[in-house]
Parts: structure tokens; C-alpha cells; sequence
């Protein structure tokens, strides 16, 4: 047996107390059950006890006139009541041979069944109780557009049944429901299936109903939980297996069909009692094996969901339905597993580092050189660094890729992710072929004009979805940083606006900026008499992050590595300078008559990764001391900062760098000589937000309504 680990959350089921609870006869005394796995389990004390952690007892469990075997256990832990309420003791088993160990997890079953099992909560990442008519409408007609699949349960019947929901009437305020071969008479109670979250509606009766059709009032409410980070993906019958050593009882070793999977997780159906899978069951030899994959993928794994069969869509005789949040073993087993699942959740497009040819293409006709107001040719002596990157990033995938959407033509969308902070990645270099020059991925029967806005909005999606969850599966992310630009509608709406609904719980960023273009030079003229940069002194780093903590947010500084243990951005660096690429930081202050007045953050990333040269980019922090110059002598400050970063970037062998002109207004940009590239945004999101985001952008990329008759 395995030690008991007491920093890891309870495993096993909760069970209820009414109407009659089952029982721990601990030495003798009953004691309510609270908690049951084959491996421990938690009873309730009416009063204080004798027993203390490391107490020696024999267990045996009572309910619904069953037992089990009676069990070695110890003590683990003693929660004292609060009040007149019950202790809890927590007891973990010891020595339980394995066919012991399935005589509990059959008794949980018939307790499951008995319906003396609480259900199991899944982790919600938020709720939203929808009652407003015109928001219910919006939501329902988004769904019906792309056709979502509902669960639908129906009187007397314990399984449940998948429908699809087709049609939404807003002036009579009616569903349309896709009931495939079933005819529904009476009522239903559905839940709907978004992209990550479930829309749970009230039972509604049926106003009509046809062989494939059923007509239902719209809900009076509904209430959505978003729960899920990622999409996922059904496998195919025999596609994966799922191979497993139990961690307890070694000797056991299971190879099961995988059920569904996604970049972060897999279910599969089993039966719970031979293979002893319960909640809370942390796994350290997972493998999975299958069609798309040239060897095993190895994981670690939580179970988080042990499912009877016969409350899923489709029912597995006796057995149930086990989900686990995988977590992979080594780089290699992170690239293979995160291609395989993006290779069948988007199947348009793929992650490489490369992209080649076609990709720079897509740059040169969708008009992403220009963005700017820059001519394409000023591209073309960057291409080989592009190249060059991309060769390089192949080889590192754990530091980003370039996520392409193809069709019959070849590319036709692109994003871009790499991790540029230590628990950020920065989305960047989208760009898309026009609308009109999208064909269509499904022809029609007739022969289809030469635009297909729903194409052009599934390249956006799948794009998108794919770049950003192939991101989030890294184990230490915890933001999504971007530069957004100003004039395009889309970027906006898809980022800034969201972003801006959770600035006030300090989740987000969206800070407008001007972003500046500066030529290196080791010719930029030295300073003059009223300021002299030079590199940092004792006490400047304290000052220049004080100064940050009264201009930027928590989210800001978080972001972009902008915090004492992370100002350097060593450990990224070393990460880059692993895989034969660049990412540095440093910094530069100016002093006025020997007083630190303003200070520089200067940043380099490896030539080709962004053609814009985000990754070279220098940030202005205005110091105590320079807060009570007058306006003119800040200004000359602030504008020798950036003449030096001029030579700072030359003597690194830059050809190009960006200053994000954030909050900081005046002339000093100018007096410099840095061209003026436009507005734009600085853009983060908190990684815990991701699967409202995901959401948002499946609205915004849904399917247009069909125009009126």
C-alpha cells in the first residue's frame, strides 16, 4: 500500500446522511459513513473520541443491508468540530489485499444505486443564470445555428437521449428540436452542449411534435456553467486505448477503449469495480496508444469523474464512464499528444514551427504587411530570419508555434503563440486571407460562388482555438498577452471588449498605446547636459519596480514578468537560449543632476519569431524623481532613453525595435525620430478565463442567421 498523502484533495464518494446513512463500525462502534473509497474513508464522531492520528483500528462499513469486509486502517487525521457538529476522522487503509479492495468499491456501487452517493460536483469555472428573454433568444440562436447536440431527459426514462437543437423563433418564442427517429409527446428537460460550457434548461413541454421534429417553448431561464477548458474530441471505436497500472494495488493493469479526449484530459468506459478507478485517484503509469500516434504517450493522471454508464448519451451496459485530466511525462510526449488532439479537434489546420512558402504567402495577400502602413517590400530582407525562426521553433514546440487553417488551396489563415514570459504566451501575427477568397470546405450541390463568409469564420475559429489550447496545455501557463491591433474590428471585439468585462477583478488587461518603430544605431547621438543613461545602481531596480506598482495593475506586472523574482526574465531566457534562440532583458536608467528620474525596460526576442519586432520592445517607466522635474526636462529624460536604446539595439545586432507608448504622452517619441505605427492595445487574460473567452469567440464565429424568406 502507498502512504496515505495527506496534501492531496479526499478520493472516494461522498455519501449522503438521509434517510439512513450507511455506517464505519470502527472498532466496534458505529460511526456515520461521510466518505468511502477503497483505499480510506472519512466517518462522522457525534462526540470527541479517544482516537489520535497513527491509532491502529479495524473497519468494516454497514448499509442498504450489505457490508463489506472488515479492514485494517489507522488514524490519518482528526477534524475537530465546529460547535455541536460532528469531528471527522479520516482513515486510511492498510495492507487490503485487491479482491477486499473491489468488495468496497462494490458496496459504493450498490450504494450508487440505492441512491445514497452524492452526485459528484464537477468544477465549474463560472455560472450565469440566464432570465432575460432577449439574452436567451441571442444564446439559443447561437446554439441552433451550429446545430448544438442536448442531452434530453424524458419522464420515466432513466437514460438519456441526444437531440439537436435547429431553430429558434423569436416572435412566437419557440426551439425546434432534431429528434432523429423519436417522437416526443410529452416533455423534455435538455441540457445543451456548447464549446465549454452546458445550458441547462427547465423541463418544457412539447407544443408539437413529428417523426425527427419536436417543438418546445423558449425556457423561462437557463442557467450556464462553463466547465470545461477545452474542446474535446470523440474517438472513433478502437481508435485509442487507455493503459493503466493502478497505483495502489500494482499487480492490477488495465487496457480500456478510449472514449473521448482533449488536450488536457480522456474518458473512457470501464467497469469501476474490477479496475478500481473512484474520484480523486491520482495515476502515475498512464499510457495512451492508438491510430495517430508512432509510439505510447505517457502521463500521470487524476480521475475526476467515475460516471454509471447509464446516465450518458450512450449507455455501456453496466459499466461507467471514467474521465482523467492527463498530465504528459516528457517534451516529446506534450508534442505528440497535443498534435494528435489538435490534429482531430480542428482537422484544417496543424501546429508547425515552419509553415513555410505558403505561409508567407498568406502574409503578402491578406495585407498583414501594410497593417501599419509599412510597404510589403520592407518585409522581404526579414523573410530569411522568418525562416530561420521557424526551423528552429520545430525543434522546441514548448516554446510555441505557427497554427495554419488550410482548405483545398492551401493556407489560407495563421496565428501565431509562443511563450515569451515565464507563465505568459503571446498570440501575435494573425493574418487571413479576404473573405471572398475563401472556398467553401463542403460544396454544395450546386456549384458554390467564390465566398463563403461561414469559411471564412470557421478558419477564424478553428484557428484561434487551436493556437490558444494548444498554449493552455502548458502546465505553467496562467496569461494570454497580445498587442492588438487598434483598426481591426474583429481583434477588438474578440479580445478588447472581453478583456474589458473583468479589468475590475484584475484579470485582465486592455491598455491603449501608440506603438513606436525605432532603427537601431551605434551613431544615435550621445547625451546632452540634462541626462546620462547608463545601466542600473544599487536601489534603481526597487525604484523601478515601485514605480510600476503605482502605474500598472497586478495583472499588468503578472503578465509581463514585470516582479521582483521575474524582472530579469531569467528562466525563459535560459528556456530560448536551450533551444539556440534569444529572449533578454535589461535595464537602462536616466539620472538628472546624479538622480534617477526615468528608467528603460529593454527586451529582445530571436529575429523571425515576429515580423514586427514585438519581441524587441522597450517600455518607459517615469521615476519618483522625475514625477517633479518640469514637463520639458522629463520629456529630454525620457527621449535620451530612447536614443540609447537606439545604440543598445544596434551594439545586440538588431535591425529593428518597437517602444509601447502606453501611458507615457508628449514629444519625447518624436524628438527621438521613431516613426508612428498607429494604436493599439496591450492585451492580457488571465489563463483561468479561458473558457469564457472560448465561448465568446464560438459566439463571434458562429454562423450567420439565414436571411428572412
Amino acid at each position: 500500500m502507498l502512504p496515505l498523502d495527506l496534501s492531496q484533495p479526499s478520493v472516494g464518494y461522498r455519501l449522503r446522511q438521509a434517510p439512513g446513512p450507511a455506517m464505519a463500525v470502527v472498532d466496534g462502534e458505529e460511526l456515520p459513513l461521510d466518505r468511502l473509497s477503497p483505499e480510506d474513508a472519512c466517518a462522522l464522531a457525534a462526540r470527541r473520541r479517544r482516537f489520535f492520528i497513527g491509532d491502529e483500528v479495524k473497519v468494516l462499513f454497514l448499509g442498504r443491508g450489505l457490508s463489506t469486509p472488515l479492514v485494517h486502517a489507522s488514524v490519518a487525521k482528526v477534524h475537530d468540530a465546529e460547535g455541536e457538529g460532528p469531528a471527522r476522522l479520516d482513515f486510511g487503509f492498510r495492507g487490503t489485499d485487491l479482491a477486499t479492495a473491489r468488495k468496497i468499491a462494490s458496496f459504493v456501487e450498490t450504494l450508487r444505486r440505492e441512491g445514497a452517493v452524492r452526485a459528484a460536483s464537477t468544477r465549474a469555472f463560472s455560472r450565469e443564470l440566464v432570465s432575460d428573454r432577449d439574452r436567451i433568444c441571442h444564446v439559443a440562436e447561437i446554439l441552433a445555428r451550429n446545430r448544438t447536440r442536448a442531452l434530453v431527459r424524458l419522464p420515466g426514462d432513466r437514460s438519456a437521449t441526444l437531440l439537436r437543437l435547429i431553430a429558434v423563433d423569436r416572435t412566437v418564442g419557440t426551439l425546434t428540436w432534431d429528434s432523429g427517429n423519436l417522437t416526443i409527446e410529452e416533455s423534455l428537460q435538455a441540457e445543451l452542449i456548447g464549446h465549454s460550457s452546458i445550458f441547462m434548461l427547465d423541463r418544457l413541454p412539447v407544443l408539437a411534435s413529428a417523426p425527427g421534429r419536436v417543438i418546445t417553448p423558449l425556457p423561462p431561464r437557463l442557467l450556464r456553467t462553463r466547465r470545461r477548458a477545452v474542446g474535446r474530441v470523440r474517438a472513433a471505436p478502437g481508435e485509442l486505448t487507455v493503459r493503466f497500472r493502478h497505483p495502489v494495488w500494482r499487480e492490477l493493469v488495465a487496457a480500456r477503449m478510449v472514449r473521448d479526449f482533449s488536450f488536457r484530459g480522456v474518458s473512457f468506459w470501464c467497469d469501476a469495480v474490477e479496475d478500481l478507478v473512484y474520484p480523486g485517484l491520482l495515476m502515475d503509469e498512464v499510457e495512451v496508444s492508438g491510430e495517430g500516434l508512432s509510439k505510447p504517450v505517457s502521463f500521470r493522471a487524476d480521475v475526476r469523474m467515475v460516471a454509471a454508464s447509464y446516465l450518458t448519451t450512450e449507455p455501456n451496459g453496466s459499466g461507467h464512464a471514467v474521465g482523467m485530466s492527463l498530465a504528459p511525462r516528457s517534451r516529446g510526449d506534450r508534442q505528440r499528444w497535443a498534435r494528435l488532439v489538435g490534429d482531430r479537434l480542428y482537422p484544417a489546420t496543424r501546429a508547425t514551427g515552419d509553415g513555410g512558402q505558403e505561409l508567407w504567402e498568406v502574409y503578402e495577400r491578406s495585407g498583414y504587411f501594410a497593417l501599419s502602413g509599412k510597404e510589403p517590400q520592407v518585409f522581404a530582407q526579414r523573410r530569411r530570419e522568418f525562416q530561420s525562426a521557424g526551423k528552429k521553433l520545430a525543434k522546441a514546440p514548448e516554446l510555441g508555434s505557427r497554427v495554419l487553417w488550410s482548405s483545398q488551396r492551401g493556407v489560407e489563415c495563421t496565428v501565431s503563440v509562443n511563450k515569451v514570459y515565464r507563465y505568459s504566451w503571446l498570440g501575435h501575427q494573425m493574418a487571413r486571407r479576404p473573405a471572398d477568397s475563401l472556398p467553401r470546405l463542403d460544396p454544395a450541390p450546386q456549384p458554390a460562388p467564390p465566398s463563403s463568409p461561414q469559411s471564412a469564420k470557421e478558419a477564424l475559429r478553428e484557428t484561434f482555438l487551436r493556437a490558444f489550447e494548444t498554449a493552455h496545455a502548458d502546465p505553467d501557463i496562467r496569461w494570454f498577452v497580445g498587442f492588438i491591433e487598434g483598426r481591426v474590428r474583429w481583434m477588438r471585439a474578440a479580445n478588447i471588449e472581453f478583456a474589458q468585462q473583468h479589468l475590475a477583478e484584475d484579470q485582465a488587461v486592455a491598455l491603449p498605446f501608440r506603438l513606436r518603430e525605432g532603427i537601431p544605431s551605434i551613431n544615435a547621438p550621445v547625451g546632452g547636459p540634462g541626462a546620462i543613461v547608463s545601466g542600473p545602481m544599487d536601489g534603481d531596480q526597487n525604484l523601478i519596480l515601485g514605480a510600476l506598482t503605482q502605474i500598472r495593475s497586478r495583472a499588468y506586472r503578472e503578465a509581463f514578468d514585470l516582479v521582483p523574482a521575474r524582472l530579469d526574465m531569467g528562466e525563459i531566457s535560459r528556456r530560448w537560449e536551450k533551444a539556440g534562440m534569444v529572449r533578454s532583458r535589461a535595464l537602462r536608467v536616466a539620472r538628472h543632476n546624479g538622480k534617477p528620474v526615468a528608467a528603460s525596460i529593454l527586451e529582445r526576442g530571436e529575429p523571425g519569431i515576429n515580423l514586427f519586432h514585438l519581441l524587441n520592445a522597450v517600455r518607459l517607466v517615469v521615476l519618483p524623481a522625475g514625477e517633479v522635474l518640469e514637463v520639458e526636462e522629463r520629456e529630454a529624460a525620457l527621449a535620451e532613453l530612447l536614443v540609447d536604446a537606439q545604440r543598445w539595439y544596434a551594439e545586440a545586432g538588431v535591425d529593428g525595435f518597437v517602444y509601447l507608448q502606453e501611458m507615457e504622452v508628449g514629444t519625447h517619441a518624436d524628438v527621438a525620430g521613431l516613426k508612428d505605427l498607429g494604436m493599439g492595445y496591450v492585451w492580457a487574460l488571465s489563463a483561468r478565463l479561458l473558457p469564457e473567452w472560448m465561448e465568446h469567440v464560438y459566439e463571434l464565429t458562429s454562423p450567420r442567421a439565414p436571411e428572412p424568406d
